[in-house]
C-alpha cells in the first residue's frame, strides 16, 4: 500500500481519504439485501457490527501511521 502512495506521489489528504474509503465497515445495505434474498440474516447483523468495531479501531491506527509517513 505504502508502495502505491510513493509511484502515484499522492498528497497527504489524499492518502487519508484512500484509507478511509478502503477502511470503512460494511453497509446497511448488505442486511436489506440479505432480507431481500432471504438469506442468513442473524449472520449478515453480527457481520455488520464486528465491522463497524472493527474499523474504530483499524481506521484509527490506519491514520495514525499516514500522518506519521506522510
Amino acid at each position: 500500500m505504502f508502495f502505491c502512495f510513493y509511484v502515484f506521489k499522492l498528497a497527504n489528504l489524499d492518502a487519508s481519504v484512500i484509507v478511509i474509503l478502503f477502511g470503512t465497515p460494511i453497509a446497511v445495505a448488505t442486511y436489506t439485501q440479505s432480507a431481500k434474498y432471504e438469506t442468513d440474516h442473524d449472520f449478515i447483523s453480527s457481520a455488520i457490527i464486528t465491522s463497524t468495531i472493527a474499523s474504530a479501531v483499524t481506521l484509527s491506527a490506519w491514520l495514525f501511521i499516514v500522518k506519521m509517513f506522510f
